[in-house]
């Protein structure tokens, strides 16, 4: 999922120069013509490709100890993390408490990731079969 979002639709963006990003003295000619800005839209595919590359080498091992679900938990919370910060560097409207739309979504999926973890992790071990008394000694 993580690197279809990073290459899938991101790169349209860069190609068809639809970029959003707050100016930016030293970067190449993005966004409106004559504007240099930000190509935030690039910065939020490293971030999916950091977070892609981050879990990668350890999925095997993650999803044979977390409870089902944990994993994907795990990576939206990380997506939302760093998309709210990324988010600064668009000039979208703030719409609630000085932040953006986007921000807002992302604390939602931070919020989302942070309570329904520990809920996998608590249902994990309570779906778990008993362990076997050891047979006491006669």
């Amino acid at each position: 999922m993580a690197h279809r979002d990073a290459v899938g639709h991101r790169d349209g963006y860069e190609l068809e120069r639809e970029a959003s990003g707050i100016p930016h003295p030293g970067l190449g000619p993005l966004g409106q013509p004559g504007q240099v800005v930000h190509p935030e839209v690039a910065y939020e595919m490293m971030l999916t490709l950091a977070i892609f590359g981050a879990l990668l080498p350890f999925h095997l091992r993650l999803k044979a100890r977390l409870p089902n679900g944990v994993l994907g938990l795990i990576y939206l919370g990380l997506y939302g993390a760093g998309r709210f910060f990324l988010s600064y560097f668009r000039t979208d409207p703030a719409v609630f408490a000085g932040l953006r739309q986007a921000q807002l979504a992302s604390l939602l999926m931070v919020v989302i990731a942070v309570i329904a973890i520990p809920i996998l992790f608590r249902r994990g071990r309570s779906t778990r079969p008993a362990e076997p008394e050891p047979a006491a000694a006669a």
